[in-house]
């Protein structure tokens, strides 16, 4: 069996429509999950970002091929290919697919604690919006179950 040849135009209209049947998929989800509840909240916020990554990462594919530079088409491919190995990782075993989703939040959660402590130095106090969402998460027993933060 002989591969076919490329047809970049056929490929850039079904790129262009990625993020349009990423936001419709994300919507008939997040429905149906909410009705039937199977899955647990975290692992519902996992797939939508999971699902949002492969919309932004094809809007970034879509505007490298306009501008026609391979450099601005590499990085969302290469983004692309670590999300497909997240996505099998976390679809092959839920405990691997939890750790992950507790790794994500600890990680966000460190990074702006570390901006908080930059710009705390720098102005000598702390930015007023990052205290609260810091606060809101140190507090909040529901954020804090969602993103299992130990704060």
């Amino acid at each position: 069996m002989e591969p076919r040849a490329p047809d970049p135009i056929t490929a850039a209209e079904n790129l262009r429509k990625i993020p349009d049947h990423v936001e419709r998929l994300s919507s008939v989800f997040l429905k149906a999950n909410q009705e039937a509840k199977l899955l647990p909240h975290w692992r519902q916020h996992q797939i939508l970002a999971f699902l949002r990554y492969v919309g932004l990462y094809a809007d970034d594919l879509t505007d490298g091929y306009k501008k026609g530079l391979i450099h601005l088409i590499a990085q969302p491919m290469r983004n692309l290919m670590e999300l497909s190995v997240w996505i099998q990782y976390c679809g092959a075993d839920e405990k691997d697919a939890k750790e992950f989703f507790d790794d994500a939040a600890r990680d966000i959660r460190d990074m702006m604690t570390a901006v908080q402590t930059l710009y705390t130095s720098v102005n000598k106090e702390p930015e007023k919006k990052l205290e609260f969402m810091l606060d809101h998460l140190r507090t909040n027993a529901e954020c804090r179950k969602t993103l299992h933060l130990s704060l």
